[in-house]
């Protein structure tokens, strides 16, 4: 099943219900716009939104908005030792306007509804959503689960939207985190006594309200009778649903956001400095799955239109600045400094020693020889080592002791990052490296180690991957197709990686295989400072399978490890990616480069040769290359392939 919420399927239009948001906002002027126009094409008809406290100008945008007949404003200052967030929905629930609503929802300004592609534009509609759900027999609530949308690798505030500036989150199955079983829940008021910040409260246990998830199933018996006033309710595997659309939550944004968000408070606090602990980041900043930006040119215009409002202009400029000014004086604590340079949230002063030692890599970022140096030493100082791809896996942990901890694809469990015990090595590569590397290794690859080569598809003309490939004309029609096949996805896999963890250390491929004095692998051992690890012993494993050390003599290399390298130098895209490729490389994987810190603009491209100008590279038109091959625009598209390779 897809990550990504399916179309509606219903008979026909579905009437427009009167559809009521009510949201209570701290401080949000810099979102304002965008949440308001968004909201209004998924088919809200009327907003109440309640404010508290606020210093930059939120207050004032909200009241011009109100004069223009968008929203419903209600001031709503704190009340010393009570909760504003929920004296607001009390208010809320006792308007007329709610009350006489066919729906309401209670959401916040960082939560953004993604339904079900239903219309021409593209854009869901909540009219949709709930015949989809309904499925032609009435609901009284219908509960939309939360899809953790992480900071991209972004540290800056910029003035794009934020719909279109993140735009990677969680899966939705299996949850990613406990947080993550969140959910906003749209309902009918009649059925209902008050309005909960995730779902409604009904105080009569024994009236019939029949609940569902957001892909139509039933789930009253979770939610409904006598759990109908509980307060937040939890998902299980059992009652998650989310084919018919989702809520992204955008808990983070960008680091420079997230330290703001820190110090704010909130509509549902007073202002109180530091109210979120870095492990909030931690377990909500996840890039698991990419997602494409909602809207486009539509929500453009929508916010455009609003904007072209000389007094709504002027606030959303005023409250950007207020926030970055507020970032300004953030970044002079060198703790906010480091985070917003690298996102690394440790405070070494306070951390324990580690007894599990974690690794994970990528296709071809090392994991051969990482492999091999962490068996080494597993085996010369009798450390147990195994694979953690799952999170049930985390129960057969080593209870005491050292231990070794392995993830080809760094997909560790969420939940090991919280383990303080843990220290996580990550190794990324180059990219570019990794599409060169990729390509020639999968030509020749046995089929018995890397299954995926056997995987057809239409178009292939019977072909499995690695035959495909192969029959391809010429190495720049194997790169592009390679770049849209295991490339893609590996490409996936480190952007997803969760940077910022205190317990993390992040080394580059390039940076190790120039390390011959080991101190850099040193460096990181003695920083894991893994209680009961022989760091001497373990830098005498790196040496024994190093290029540059043991196995620095091609003939002293096995045929597994001749296989998987050529050269294994840094840097190899500069004289043996070809022009031809790198354009439209970077049109795809220029974003991917800046993110992971190895291009700042797409002028490496011109570094690039033309392919006609490496030496022993199959260029088009070459004497080695192959015309009987299949046509090079004949590779599938990427989404196919990447569901194929997944």
């Amino acid at each position: 099943m897809s990550d990504r919420p399916a179309a509606s399927a219903t008979d026909g239009p579905a009437s427009t219900p009167r559809i009521v948001a009510v949201a209570t906002m701290k401080d949000e002027a810099p979102y304002i716009l965008e949440w308001i126009a968004w909201h209004r094409l998924t088919g809200i008809s009327d907003f109440v939104i309640f404010s508290n406290d606020c210093s930059d100008g939120t207050d004032a945008m909200l009241d011009r908005l109100a004069e223009m007949g968008i929203v419903e404003h209600c001031p709503n200052p704190v009340e010393p030792g009570k909760d504003p967030q929920q004296i607001a929905l009390r208010r809320a629930f006792a308007m007329d306007k709610v009350q006489n609503a066919d729906w309401v929802i209670h959401f916040d300004t960082d939560e953004f509804l993604d339904l079900a592609a239903s219309t021409p534009d593209g854009i869901g509609t909540l009219a949709d959503f709930i015949a989809a759900c309904e499925g032609g027999t009435r609901a009284d609530a219908i509960a939309i689960p939360w899809r953790y949308m992480g900071s991209h690798g972004l540290s800056a505030f910029t003035p794009k939207p934020v719909t279109a500036r993140f735009r990677r989150g969680s899966r939705m199955a299996p949850r990613e985190t406990h947080s993550a079983n969140g959910f906003k829940t749209i309902f009918r008021p009649g059925g209902f006594d008050w309005i909960g910040i995730h779902k409604p409260k009904c105080t009569d246990t024994t009236r019939p309200l029949r609940w569902l998830n957001a892909s139509g199933e039933d789930i009253t018996k979770v939610f409904g009778g006598e759990h109908s006033a509980d307060g937040r309710g939890r998902f299980t595997r059992g009652t998650l649903g989310f084919a018919h659309g989702t809520l992204r939550h955008y808990a983070v944004k960008s680091r420079a956001e997230f330290l703001f968000k820190r110090i704010r408070g909130t509509a549902a606090s007073p202002f109180q400095p530091n109210r979120l602990a870095f492990n909030y980041w931690l377990s909500r900043n996840i890039n698991s799955v990419p997602m494409p930006a909602l809207g486009g040119e539509v929500l453009t215009a929508e916010i455009v239109a609003l904007e072209a409002d000389p007094a709504l202009s002027r606030l959303q400029e005023g409250g950007r600045k207020h926030l970055t000014d507020r970032i300004a004086q953030l970044a002079t604590d060198p703790a906010n400094a480091r985070f917003l340079e690298t996102g690394d949230t440790r405070d070494r002063a306070t951390q324990g020693p580690g007894r599990l030692l974690c690794l994970g890599t990528h296709h071809k970022t090392g994991t051969i020889w990482m492999r091999r140096v962490l068996r080494q030493i597993s085996d010369d100082q009798n450390i147990p080592m195994q694979q953690l791809l799952r999170i049930q896996a985390m129960q057969r942990l080593p209870k005491e002791g050292a231990g070794i901890l392995v993830h080809w694809d760094a997909d560790f469990p969420r939940p090991l990052y919280q383990l303080e015990d843990a220290r996580i090595i990550h190794v990324i590569r180059d990219p570019r490296d990794v599409l060169l590397s990729g390509m020639r290794y999968h030509r020749v690859a046995p089929h018995a180690r890397e299954k995926y080569l056997l995987e057809t598809q239409p178009g292939w003309g019977g072909l499995n991957y690695q035959d495909y490939l192969n029959a391809l004309p010429d190495d720049c029609a194997r790169l592009i197709f390679e770049m849209d096949g295991k490339h893609r996805i590996t490409v996936e896999e480190m952007l997803a990686w969760h940077c910022g963890a205190a317990n993390t250390i992040e080394l580059r491929y390039e940076d190790l295989i120039v390390d011959t004095d080991c101190s850099l692998f040193r460096s990181a051992l003695e920083e894991a400072a893994i209680d009961g690890l022989d760091i001497d012993k373990a830098i005498a494993a790196y040496w024994k399978h190093s290029l540059f050390g043991g196995i620095a003599d091609p003939n002293a290399r096995d045929d597994r490890v001749a296989l998987h390298v050529r050269s294994g130098a840094p840097a190899q895209w500069r004289t043996a990616l070809p022009r031809e490729v790198a354009e439209p490389y970077a049109a795809q994987f220029g974003d991917a480069l800046k993110i992971l810190g190895y291009a700042s603009t797409d002028d490496w491209v011109a570094e690039c040769p033309p392919a006609a100008e490496i030496e022993g590279f199959e260029a088009p038109g070459s004497a080695a290359s192959t015309p009987d091959g299949p046509a090079s625009n004949s590779a599938p598209s990427t989404g196919l392939l990447g569901r194929v390779l997944g």
